[in-house]
């Protein structure tokens, strides 16, 4: 039986929530997720939070969470510059407005049209949100394969092809409308849905004109990207991701500067930061214990490095 959050009334946490050891719930595009980054996350509470989301347009139940009212669940829990790790994957549709979001250190804007396919463990942070800004979504615990996407995809899509993608929300929504209803037709119309983006995306590929080394280029700054997101609180010396990319240091940070006109340094840093900023504001880590996870020598070292980033102190970040 569909359980609906919000409608008076104390109510088990849905299961994404309370398999959770820590769970936290945090503000994303109008819409509460949960994020799990290890045993130290801190509870807060969530009732409140699901009654302000929950209306006849957004459905939480025990196994999935469906959003397409996301007015309803608004202005108040949205921060930007707030950055954040997901747990579970998230698709988004954007119906209006505009957004700037940062997503596993790529910047994307986002407007009618656009649609976005977020892997768990993606970290994002919105840089502006417009007061009319409005979404359709749904989280989910794993992508269906094989058409899942495994890295964060935002696409632009044509008008036909866009209302389709409204086709399957609004056939996941009369699914979901249901007193009872099958996890497995839900499934099945992620299925279908990510099977259709991939077939959008192959297409632009093909679609796709550049020369050579300029394709080139931009392969090597997204495989440099992926590597910062996997190893970025790791390994913060260039010779490790050039290693990783078969170049020399030199060649490496000349492709890197001349593409995206930062220096491989500037993007190890700034993935630094962001675990950093999530581990201090989400966590009950100590300073010195942040500084360990993150690799540094000392603490001190650390508090060094975040106030030269951010022109603040880690304690200072906090109490923001």
């Amino acid at each position: 039986m569909m359980q609906r959050y919000g409608d008076g009334g104390a109510k088990p946490l849905p299961n994404y929530l309370a398999k959770c050891a820590n769970p936290i719930v945090f503000q994303n595009t109008f819409i509460n997720f949960a994020i799990v980054m290890s045993n130290n996350i801190k509870k807060i509470s969530v009732k409140k939070d699901f009654s302000l989301l929950s209306s006849k347009d957004n459905v939480i139940t025990s196994d999935f969470l469906f959003v397409t009212d996301s007015d309803k669940a608004g202005r108040m829990f949205v921060q930007t510059f707030q950055p954040y790790q997901l747990s579970e994957g998230r698709f988004i549709r954007v119906i209006g407005g505009k957004a700037r979001l940062l997503a596993n250190l790529k910047m994307y804007d986002l407007y009618f049209g656009t649609v976005v396919c977020l892997p768990p463990a993606a970290i994002i942070e919105y840089q502006s949100i417009s007061d009319d800004f409005k979404i359709q979504a749904f989280s989910y615990d794993t992508m269906p394969q094989p058409f899942g996407f495994e890295k964060v995809t935002v696409l632009r899509l044509r008008e036909t092809d866009f209302v389709r993608t409204g086709d399957y929300i609004n056939l996941m929504k009369k699914v979901l409308g249901k007193d009872t209803y099958s996890i497995r037709t839900l499934q099945l119309l992620q299925t279908a849905l990510f099977n259709d983006l991939h077939h959008i995306q192959n297409i632009e590929i093909q679609d796709k004109t550049s020369d050579l080394k300029s394709t080139h280029t931009e392969d090597v700054f997204n495989r440099f990207i992926d590597l910062v997101n996997e190893f970025g609180s790791q390994h913060r010396r260039i010779y490790f991701y050039a290693d990783k990319l078969f170049l020399s240091p030199n060649r490496l940070s000349t492709v890197i500067k001349n593409y995206s006109g930062q220096t491989v340094m500037d993007w190890i840093n700034r993935q630094t930061i962001l675990q950093a900023k999530i581990l201090l504001k989400h966590s009950d880590l100590m300073v010195y214990e942040i500084a360990n996870r993150l690799h540094f020598q000392e603490s001190t070292a650390f508090v060094r490095f975040f106030k030269n980033q951010t022109g603040m102190t880690p304690k200072e970040y906090q109490r923001d």
